[in-house]
């Protein structure tokens, strides 16, 4: 059947049609196959970043990947089975493609279809399939994803703004000394001059300083850079030399390599020098492949398979719609999703051609976005102008002569990309700030271009091709983010992965000022043909995305250091760091109160505690590594108690005494003065409860000594009546169903404290009276657990209103008077 899900697109107006391609001109294809159990891929990418998942950023180990989700062996025999009885027996397999290369005429009789062929403007030659392709019906219904090679004139490019573009600092640029700790050789100095940046100053305006003084500089970390060009190994050393760095780099050359070209050089060499320069400790593998269909697919398969960088920036891109028509937005999906599940970040330029996203490759106006910066798994870095800090704007070099003719000045490459994909879908987490009037492939509400954005219109001096150059767009965004996100993983407990659901999770939580400058001026539209799209405004805008970063606001929650590092609970101290803004600040596993917080600071209130624990952070940008060691100060020893009744000579007093302070366990003593009849001693807590009888003295001291030997005395007043002049009579008391009492003998009214009926109380079943300590009241109890008190009985409590298994039956009071026991029936 043909495939018509495969189909290439039209050639563009620009390039030239030579005819058929020749009969003996080998044409390559890569038959690239669908992953096998989608239902569960997609299951693990959202368990991998849901914060409240089990399964929350725990990586995929090297290799598990293609174990759990590559293609059916059912369906790899089948493909190569076809291609094999198709006459096209040269195969080989590369991650999830089977690749084939054959002369013309041979592929054309396997697939049903000739090749057109055609030279592009650039003096390229590529060539175009003229139908779909037929396939098995078998592997046409998903189990190919996409056919590469029917299409090689949609090739990427870099966005890497030609030279025109670059402007100057409206300041005059003046270096500022030591950025980021590096000190520039003269020549870079000297070629930096008329107004542009160095790199080192760029990354220091975007406070990436405060990464590398905190430890973050990426040591540990390997950033790998995707090229289509070969990157100059002299270059990189100049450049090295000139700033004092040393990071190790390394070439990968996939497929033999990338052509020369003084152009791509310009491109590798920027990838390179920009990510060394922000993440002066990581490693850099420069990823180089040929610029051809099959090249491009194996470079990313390589950096994928290898599974060595965990952080990766890519400034080569295509035409939206000519990454659909020619396969690639089906080929690339898996192997984002397999970086995705390695915790692998992808960072892409959005482009040069603003709002107008094919404009340098068809001179199309329409809205249009690049890829891979749409892929909901690629973060999409967008371009700025940074004038001098806090003074940034949308990057669009004809803002103020938006037209076809200026575009044209600038090669079509002048504006930050940005818009609204038709092909990918929008993330939940992303705002939905836009849509389509009529659906697209990916329906009305669909993925928003960039993400974030960083200068791409303010010239940056590099060493390329033998000499300081300056450079601009945004294939120099990019690899600055990257070096960014590789300073942050190092003080990282998991390695950041896809980042942009924490980016935007921290967006809606508020942090401009201390994570993002909010761009709000400019906008995109290169040419003047859409109306102004896309304006920064406040918030989300497809221009900048959320805005430009503040390195520090964007770590992950770091401590590292406390104004005090012991205090008492309950005091105010300052907690310094990283990323502390909306932070969840722990002491051990305690979490502090939060007052105020900024990215480097936060003001707390230290928990309850004991000892020494350690104080940490965590939030939307991940757990630091970093934290601060806290002892809790021992409060002072102290004795509290119970207000104390006046009594006579001899009697009993129920008195309550607590320990506070000091450190457990306690031990208490009394002096003379009052003597302890029953005394109860909780040693952890310091509370001593139980009955005091007073000797005749109006005063007593009390004593206490904790575990380190630290000691607390009180002296408690008594207000001792004079002992009375004759003994108190006898007699008892009696007590009724109804509440009602009776004192015997008659007339013994100190034996009297009051009655149920004596205050309006109806009930019938009262089955006990129990006396005070000190026969100064008494309690009444009923059968359902109802319990009254007079003169100086103490109400603790009932089990009125309550179920009970069998009726309330007896009650004793406790020997201090402070409780008392019911006991049912059963």
């Amino acid at each position: 059947v043909r495939a018509t899900q495969f189909v290439p697109g039209n050639a563009p107006l620009s390039v030239a049609a030579l005819g058929p391609v020749p009969g003996d001109q080998r044409i390559t294809l890569s038959v690239v196959l669908a992953p096998r159990s989608k239902g569960k891929l997609r299951s693990l990418l959202r368990s991998l970043y849901n914060p409240a998942s089990r399964r929350y950023h725990l990586w995929l180990a090297p290799g598990r990947f293609r174990a759990e989700f590559g293609p059916p062996p059912a369906a790899v025999a089948s493909a190569e089975s076809w291609l094999h009885a198709r006459g096209l027996t040269h195969t080989t397999r590369s991650g999830f493609a089977i690749e084939v290369s054959a002369p013309a005429t041979q592929v054309s009789v396997a697939l049903g279809t000739s090749f057109e062929e055609y030279r592009a403007p650039s003096g390229a030659k590529g060539y175009l399939a003229r139908k779909a392709p037929l396939v098995p019906q078998t592997l046409a219904g998903g189990e190919i994803a996409s056919i590469l090679g029917l299409d090689t004139l949609a090739r990427f490019h870099s966005q890497q703004a030609a030279s025109a573009s670059t402007t100057t600092i409206s300041t005059g640029g003046a270096l500022q000394a030591a950025a980021d700790g590096l000190t520039p050789c003269s020549a870079a100095k000297s070629a930096a001059a008329p107004g542009y940046y160095t790199l080192d100053q760029l990354g220091a305006d975007y406070g990436i300083g405060s990464l590398l003084s905190a430890g973050q500089d990426g040591h540990g970390e390997t950033i790998g850079v995707y090229e289509l060009a070969q990157a100059s190994g002299g270059d990189i050393s100049t450049y090295e030399s000139c700033f004092g760095l040393t990071n190790p780099v390394y070439a990968d050359s996939v497929d033999g390599g990338a052509a020369a070209g003084t152009s791509g050089t310009v491109e590798a060499d920027l990838d390179v020098e920009q990510v060394a320069t922000q993440a002066p400790g990581a490693s850099v593998i420069s990823y180089q492949g040929p610029n051809t269909t099959q090249g491009a697919y194996d470079t990313w398969n390589a950096i994928v398979s290898a599974d060595q960088a965990q952080v990766v920036s890519t400034s080569w891109g295509s035409c939206e719609p000519d990454a659909s028509a020619s396969g690639t937005i089906g080929a690339y999906t898996t192997l984002f999703e397999q970086a995705a599940s390695q915790g692998q970040t992808v960072l892409a330029a959005a482009g040069d051609s603003g709002s107008e996203g094919c404009f340098s490759s068809d001179a199309s106006t329409a809205e249009q976005v690049q890829y891979p910066a749409s892929d909901p798994w690629v973060t999409a870095v967008g371009g700025t102008s940074l004038w001098s800090p806090g003074n940034e704007t949308a990057w669009n070099s004809c803002q103020s002569n938006e037209s076809t003719a200026c575009a044209n000045s600038y090669n079509g490459m002048a504006a930050g990309g940005g818009g609204l994909s038709r092909y990918e879908p929008r993330p939940s987490y992303q705002p939905n700030i836009l849509y389509w009037p009529t659906a697209q492939s990916c329906g009305q509400y669909c993925r928003e271009v960039p993400d974030v954005s960083a200068n791409a219109g303010v010239g940056m001096i590099i060493y390329t091709n033998g000499a300081w150059s300056p450079v601009a767009g945004t294939s120099a965004a990019a690899p600055l983010m990257a070096g960014l996100v590789a300073d942050r993983n190092g003080g990282c407990a998991a390695l950041t992965g896809v980042w942009t659901p924490a980016l935007y999770s921290l967006y809606s939580e508020g942090a401009y000022g201390t994570a993002f400058n909010d761009i709000t001026s400019g906008n995109t539209d290169m040419t003047g043909s859409n109306g102004g799209a896309y304006p920064a405004t406040t918030g989300y805008d497809a221009a900048t995305g959320i805005g430009s970063p503040i390195a520090g606001g964007l770590s992950c929650a770091e401590v590292t250091g406390v104004s005090s590092a012991s205090a008492l609970a309950g005091s105010q101290i300052i907690v310094n760091g990283l990323g502390l803004e909306h932070a969840t600040i722990s002491f051990g596993s305690t979490t502090a109160q939060v007052i105020s917080a900024s990215a480097t600071t936060a003001t707390v209130i230290v928990p309850s505690g004991t000892g020494t624990v350690k104080v940490s952070a965590s939030s939307t940008m991940g757990a630091g590594i970093q934290s601060s060691s806290f002892t809790y100060a021992t409060p002072p020893l102290t004795i509290t108690t119970t207000s104390l009744p006046a009594g006579t000579v001899g009697a009993a007093y129920s008195a309550t005494l607590s320990a506070t302070g000091g450190t457990p366990p306690y031990a208490w003593s009394v002096s003379s003065g009052a003597v302890p009849t029953g005394l109860s001693l909780n040693a952890s807590t310091g509370a001593i409860s139980g009955r005091l009888a007073v000797t005749g003295t109006s005063s007593f001291t009390t004593k206490v000594i904790d575990a380190r030997a630290n000691v607390a005395t009180r002296t408690l007043s008594i207000v001792v009546n004079a002992a009375p002049t004759a003994p108190v009579a006898s007699g008892y008391d009696l007590v009724g169903r109804d509440g009602g009492v009776f004192v015997l003998p008659k007339g013994q009214p100190s034996g009297f404290f009051g009655s149920l009926p004596g205050i309006g109380v109806r009930v019938s079943n009262i089955v006990g009276m129990v006396p005070t300590f000190n026969d100064q009241g008494y309690f009444l109890v009923g059968s359902d657990g109802g319990v009254f008190a007079f003169g100086t009985a103490g109400f603790y409590g009932s089990m009125a209103g309550k179920k009970l298994n069998a009726p309330i039956v007896g009650m004793a009071a406790t020997p201090g008077g402070n409780g008392y026991w019911l006991v049912a029936a059963d």
